[in-house]
């Protein structure tokens, strides 16, 4: 037992021998290999990092959408298909050109630098000319854009064809082979399922011009100084484009680019991920915005106006229309010359929109402010009655017709002579002051609108009634005609404030800003609530014998000048108006229509201004049945929420 005992010592000494020594060798096997790492190959390395440079490439967020207050998309992103070509990827075909063109004999080196860029050009027009066989396009890479493109941007492939339509991805992905070089890119661009709808308001995008200043952000550190390529966006011009184009775009992400002396891109790596743009949830409601487009289209041929429709509690934007219009979708992604003409067109002007960037004279629906100011001071008793005539003393003429009038029937009858009294007796400044205390003068500061894109009216400041101001100024100002213009919105809010017992509202185009995945558990970043700016301090008394008037406006079959907006089982109350002013140095008018009606346990604000063409177009005559037809939606509407 003892021998068998030594002879396993024996053993497993022995064994233990060989493991150390092999342990060892491969020891020595990786010291010498680190050493001629180190030593043999280090100065190699050494000399390959120093050739290296990095790149910082910025690429964009997805946008954020922008949808109605029941979520239906307005504005989006799509897929948009291009055609990329990898000039790293053809270094072997650009060398290989070279030399076949290349003639006998020794060439100078300006010689061999043209030759070069003729070969490479060469290289791309004949893949190019494969590409167009295959997709059925014409067409071919600029000479100067290719070699901008090749001495500025070589690791970024050059855009060979934009926008592939569905026939044409389909004929480039059934070809094989590939052409050497060309790839397909997807890119998410900007898209308006609903065309023309709600155009104003949403405004369009273009590509960004402008470098982003994430570029320089301390999150780079170092890398801030290396050379940074900007992959364009987009960016929002007009509408809420514009007004949310920071929020809509997000934050860009930020990807490291390893590269050779020689321009050979070998890595790539993602260094600041990118976040999605917010989402834009609007008042409108979309089905509405479409009734009302459709609707105010038929009022007359070529209609130039707007028409708002608003909650006149909240000051929710429902819909809001301005003709002519435009499809935003013609921007995208380049627009044409002649969609170029059309929208920039200076006779018709669809780029304005003209609820808020358009200035008219308000004409007889200035007639409610007159009508609140007196009865609330005692100047209008309204029982008293007026002896009026068909021209008033001042020479302005007077479409009703003479006769005895208490203040509802001068009100529904829309007389020049009686409210042109009751304003020479208030007093100029007494107007101007009811006029600031509406809120004319003034932008609304509606959010998701662009100051650029509301103008704040005109009414005369004190010191323009101390100067050269007669009482026939004052006459014109009592019936809304001479200096003052204001916009569709402004009289919006005007008649909203009457119908909900005096507070002048902040109008409500945006209702949230939210995130497009939850983040911290929470959808809203942020939420605009209804704000009331001002309550206008007048009696619940003047408040309603001005609404009983504008009902009468209505409601009054014989006398009532906006009895063409009259609508079985909906108490609508309304103001016509007709305002004679010049446009383009040529005397023409506006026609208005402005009203309120409580309905279902809402209260709704339709107003409407369009631009006159003929002698016949009054608020009567021509704006009175475009606000039947709206209620009619708005009835329609509700029906559908209450099933």
């Amino acid at each position: 037992m003892s021998l068998l005992a030594d002879n396993r010592e024996s053993f497993d000494n022995r064994r233990l021998t060989a493991v150390a020594v092999v342990m060892t060798l491969g020891f020595l096997v990786l010291m010498v290999g680190l050493g001629r790492l180190q030593i043999v190959k280090g100065a190699d390395y050494s000399n390959q990092s120093k050739r290296q440079s990095h790149w910082i490439l910025q690429y964009p967020a997805e946008r954020g959408k922008i949808l109605d207050r029941n979520r239906f998309t307005i504005a989006e992103n799509r897929p948009q298909y291009n055609l990329l070509l990898d000039l790293v990827a053809l270094r072997p075909l650009f060398t290989s050109e070279y030399y076949g063109m290349r003639p006998a004999g020794r060439l100078s080196q300006i010689e061999k630098a043209k030759l070069q860029k003729q070969a490479r050009y060469q290289v791309v027009t004949k893949i190019e000319i494969q590409v167009n066989r295959i997709i059925g396009r014409k067409g071919l890479v600029k000479r100067e854009k290719f070699e901008q493109h090749y001495y500025q941007l070589r690791t970024v492939p050059l855009l060979l064809k934009e926008s592939l339509s569905e026939e044409e991805r389909a004929r480039f992905e059934v070809n094989l082979p590939i052409p050497e070089g060309v790839r397909r890119e997807t890119k998410s661009i900007r898209n308006y399922p609903r065309g023309r709808t709600a155009a104003h308001l949403i405004g369009y995008v273009r590509q960004d011009k402008t470098p982003n200043e994430e570029l320089n952000s301390a999150d780079l550190g170092e890398l801030s100084k290396s050379r940074p390529y900007v992959i364009p966006g987009m960016e929002g011009e007009l509408g809420i484009e514009k007004y949310f184009d920071e929020e809509l775009k997000g934050r860009p992400g930020v990807k490291l680019l390893t590269i050779f002396s020689n321009f050979y891109r070998y890595q790539e790596e993602p260094w600041i991920q990118d976040e999605p743009g917010k989402n834009v949830i609007l008042t409108l409601d979309l089905q509405l915005q479409l009734a009302v487009e459709k609707i105010l289209n038929r009022a007359k041929d070529d209609v130039r106006g707007a028409a708002i429709v608003m909650d006149a509690v909240k000051g929710d934007i429902l819909a809001m229309v301005s003709l002519p219009d435009y499809d935003p979708n013609i921007w995208i992604p380049k627009i044409s010359t002649e969609d170029f003409n059309y929208f920039n067109d200076a006779d018709s002007t669809p780029a304005i929109n003209r609820a808020t960037y358009a200035r008219y004279a308000p004409g007889s629906i200035f007639k409610i402010l007159i009508s609140l100011s007196g009865l609330n001071s005692g100047l209008i008793d309204p029982e008293e009655r007026m002896v009026t005539q068909v021209y008033h003393p001042y020479g302005i003429k007077d479409l009703a017709p003479a006769g005895y009038y208490n203040f509802q029937e001068a009100f529904a009858r829309s007389s020049n002579y009686y409210f042109i009294e009751c304003g020479l007796e208030m007093g100029a400044r007494e107007i101007i002051d009811t006029s600031r205390l509406f809120g004319l003068g003034n932008r609304t500061g509606i959010e998701g609108i662009p100051p650029s894109q509301e103008l704040e009216g005109r009414i005369p400041n004190y010191n323009r009634i101390q100067s050269n101001w007669y009482r026939g100024d004052t006459a014109n100002l009592s019936i809304g005609q001479g200096e003052i213009d204001v916009t569709l919105l402004q009289m919006s809010l005007m008649t909203s404030a009457v119908a909900n017992g005096g507070k002048l509202l902040k109008p409500r185009l945006v209702q949230a800003l939210e995130f497009q995945s939850p983040v911290e558990g929470r959808l809203i970043f942020k939420h605009y609530s209804p704000e009331v700016v001002r309550e206008l301090g007048y009696s619940n008394e003047s408040l309603q014998i001005v609404q009983d008037a504008m009902r009468a406006d209505v409601a009054d079959s014989r006398f009532g000048t906006g009895k063409r907006a009259a609508v079985v089982g909906m108490e609508i109350h309304g103001k016509t108006g007709t305002a004679e002013t010049t446009r383009n140095g040529k005397a023409t008018k506006n026609v208005w229509f402005v009203s309120y009606c409580p309905y279902l346990g809402r209260l709704f604000t339709v107003a409407i201004v369009i631009e006159a063409t003929t002698e016949a177009d009054f608020g009567s005559t021509v704006c009175a049945p475009v606000a039947k037809s709206i209620y009619l939606a708005i009835r329609d509407r509700m029906s559908m929420h209450e099933k």
